[in-house]
């Protein structure tokens, strides 16, 4: 009866660690996500508006290179404030995100053969990973 009984606890204990392990990581941070491109200019203006001179001008180089939609320029400009020793977290979460939007930018200029320059910078890219 004992045994039974142990069995029974035993199992009752696995099930609620399963469960319980399951549950774990729902919720885990998976990473930046792009930004939406309506939003990109705003969210950098607004992210940057009181940082240091250098960096605030080379953000707003970044946007106005996104505005003129030279997409693997401006890429190249966030790429250099995300090297920024002194940027802070928000900033450097919010230039990230320009990242993974830029590069989709990119990839569907170059796939729609919309833009030589976007199909120059992935050929290029690719060589020298």
């Amino acid at each position: 009866m004992k045994t039974k009984s142990m069995n029974h606890l035993f199992s009752l204990i696995l099930a609620v660690g399963c469960l319980l392990l399951a549950s774990c990581g729902s919720d885990t941070y998976k990473g930046p996500v792009a930004l939406e491109e309506d939003n990109l200019s705003v969210s950098i203006r607004e992210a940057f508006a009181a940082a240091p001179m250098a960096t605030r001008e080379m953000a707003e180089k970044a946007v106005t290179l996104f505005e003129e939609e030279k997409y693997p320029e401006s890429l190249a400009q966030f790429r250099k404030i995300c090297d920024l020793v002194e940027l802070t977290d928000e900033r450097r979460q919010i230039a990230s995100r320009c990242l993974i939007t830029l590069t989709a930018k990119i990839k569907e200029s170059a796939d729609t053969k919309q833009d030589s320059n976007a199909e120059k910078f992935i050929r290029y890219n690719h060589a020298t990973k």
